[in-house]
């Protein structure tokens, strides 16, 4: 069924929490999932880090390029609930 959406779909946004590293990992084998089902990286992607007001407890770093793929320049946007 996942997969079905995934043909279907024009853009996506993947989500993950900054306090949890797996769901990171996760996020990045969503990604590379969408880009096997459609057979390219040419899709409309944004990355989404969520709980940034727990800094705290943060462990995935801006730095981190695991969604990084060599020419994949996709757009990363973190957010927590002090935005609002």
């Amino acid at each position: 069924m996942r997969e079905q959406y995934m043909r279907g779909g024009e853009g996506f946004i993947i989500c993950y929490s900054v306090t949890d590293r797996q769901s990171f990992q996760e996020a990045a084998k969503f990604k590379e999932l969408i880009f096997q089902v459609r057979h390219t990286c040419e899709i409309p992607l944004v990355l989404v880090g969520n709980k940034i007001d727990l800094e705290q407890f943060r462990q995935c770093q801006r730095t981190d390029s695991e969604m990084d793929n060599g020419n994949d320049k996709r757009k990363g946007e973190t957010i927590g609930k002090k935005d609002g």
